[in-house]
């Protein structure tokens, strides 16, 4: 039988025993048995709701039982609301101990705080990353039913006409597909800096993109002013239209709304801006790391281009009870059905756009985050080595207090506490340093989708939070434990002939330096170092590309 099935029986019995004796009182008094078990029952009330209400103070039972014992006295109290306000006594009181003693060590105060805050941002920085390259969803309409569309199998080319797709497959989804709710295309052969501005100010290189007239609200993509591209538009010899970047808009014309409408001049020839795009949608972070656009024209979809070739990169948008492997299927059977006459083959491989845009990055980011996760567990171990080398000189004071009757928990609780301020006092610091790192990432040059969406939100906030408690545990648990299990007879006779320590406390030690040293030399075995080379070799291979 389990303690808590004992404790049932015994509230059974104990009940039986109650209503028992007041049976036979009242049985002395005249009544016969039953009638005075009968009244009885009846005055001592419902049997069902007194068992629930044993029942709702045991659940509280071991707290009032741990609160006791951590106290000392032995005493146990179902009250709910008295254990939650000792407790809050106790941490209170522990609080202010604790302070009070890292009042006295300022500068061991300063030194962790500071390699804690140093930690704990690093760890806020990374995982700031890995939630924008890795977990946030592309900034589009409903993105978990955007897919992307290859030709071949990924990586199968080397060359993007290898993996790109003719304007007929285009048209042969968009007309027979089911799958799909719309397909729409983006041409992959624009050279970056190929059109020149005029007119206004100093003449001007700029890069174009081109796009089918339903590429925007496929993606439920809306101009901050203006308009998308209408399908009047999107035919040779149609009107001369644009839309413009957000950053265009913002440095060549002093994002003024009365842009719309006005003709520019691209190219010696005349063009009517009809819209300015959402800061939001970078396309340079998003579908093509390595290129950055200042305005969109569209495109025609007519047998002209089509006879280019292979130039369309393609995003589907799913129907709400379609699957991806439905419009793998679906695609695959209209790409056999395609006349061959003079087509190009379209082997397509339908993949979720959210997985496209992170697959490049997801092995280094989390390899990265893994070493970040390594040097913190070093620094976890260093403070934990400083705290129990700094509670040898506090074994004195532990052993006075657990002779006057301070109890084991107690003495934890307290240590536990010091220990927990200085995370507190370092996850003040590491969240600071989050802000200015997430900052720098997002700004950063570098070809890495998503990362400029890098930022400290609720979730960051929560995790550097869940970081500074869990930190504060993995740092003082050992030296607390270690230090309050002690012998107070031992301490104080050695205290008195000059010991200064025993062999346990310098394997302690010991073991914590080797470990240290076992997980540095694992973080220096990492990749990710390569990977952080890496990203400030494009970033500067790419800041070279714009000044040619």
């Amino acid at each position: 039988m389990t303690p808590r099935d004992r404790g049932y029986a015994d509230f059974d019995e104990e009940i039986r025993a109650h209503i028992e004796l007041e049976a036979d009182r009242l049985v002395e008094r005249g009544l016969g048995r039953e009638e005075a078990l009968a009244a009885a029952r009846a005055s001592f009330g419902s049997m069902v709701k007194s068992r629930k209400r044993f029942e709702a103070s045991e659940r509280w039972g071991w707290l009032d039982r741990w609160g006791a014992g951590a106290r000392g006295d032995g005493a146990a109290v179902v009250s709910r609301e008295a254990w939650w306000r000792r407790l809050w006594d106790g941490a209170s009181a522990d609080i202010a101990l604790g302070l009070r003693a890292l009042r006295r060590d300022r500068s061991l105060v300063l030194f962790v705080t500071l390699v804690m805050g140093l930690g704990i941002g690093a760890s806020a920085t990374v995982f700031s990353t890995v939630q924008a390259v890795l977990l946030r969803p592309p900034p589009f309409e409903d993105p978990n039913r955007l897919v992307f569309l290859f030709n071949g199998e990924r990586g199968g080319g080397e060359r993007l006409s290898q993996i790109s797709v003719q304007i007929a497959h285009l048209q042969d989804l968009r007309r027979e597909g089911r799958a799909f709710e719309d397909v729409a295309g983006l041409y992959l052969f624009d050279r970056p800096g190929s059109q020149t501005l005029t007119g206004d100010g100093e003449p001007e290189r700029l890069t174009r993109l081109r796009v089918t007239q339903n590429f925007f609200p496929l993606l439920g993509v809306r101009p901050v002013v203006g308009r998308t591209f209408d399908p009047s538009e999107a035919v040779d010899g149609g009107p001369n239209v644009v839309m413009l970047s957000h950053a265009l808009w913002r440095s060549r014309f002093g994002a003024d709304p009365d842009v719309v409408g006005r003709a520019i001049t691209i190219d010696d020839r005349p063009a009517t801006v009809i819209g300015v795009l959402p800061a939001s949608f970078r396309f340079a972070t998003i579908l093509a790391p390595t290129a950055d656009i200042d305005f969109v024209v569209p495109l025609p979809l007519n047998e002209r281009m089509n006879r280019q070739g292979n130039t369309l990169a393609l995003i589907g948008r799913l129907r709400p009870d379609a699957t991806v492997e439905t419009a793998q299927a679906e695609a695959s059977l209209i790409a056999s059905r395609a006349p061959a006459d003079g087509r190009n083959s379209f082997d397509p491989l339908v993949r979720p756009l959210h997985e496209q845009i992170s697959d490049a990055s997801r092995d280094s980011t989390l390899l990265l985050a893994a070493a970040v996760g390594l040097v913190m567990l070093i620094v976890c171990a260093n403070l934990s080595n400083l705290l129990l080398s700094r509670g040898a000189a506090r074994e004195r004071e532990l052993a006075i207090r657990a002779a006057a009757g301070a109890s084991r928990p107690r003495l934890i609780r307290q240590m536990l506490s010091e220990s927990l301020a200085l995370a507190l006092c370092g996850g003040v610091v590491g969240l600071s340093l989050a802000f200015l790192g997430a900052r720098y990432l997002a700004n950063l040059d570098a070809n890495i989708p998503m990362l400029a969406y890098a930022r400290v939100d609720v979730v960051v906030l929560a995790f550097t939070v869940g970081a500074t408690v869990l930190t504060g545990v993995v740092v003082g648990v050992l030296p607390a434990v270690r230090l309050s299990g002690l012998s107070p007879e031992g301490v104080l006779r050695e205290g008195s002939r000059g010991s200064s320590g025993g062999r346990r406390r310098r394997w302690l030690r010991k073991t914590l330096v080797v470990s240290e040293v076992a997980l540095a030399c694992l973080a220096l075995f990492l990749p990710p170092g390569k990977q952080v080379n890496a990203w400030h070799l494009s970033r500067n291979s790419s800041m070279r590309a714009r000044r040619r």
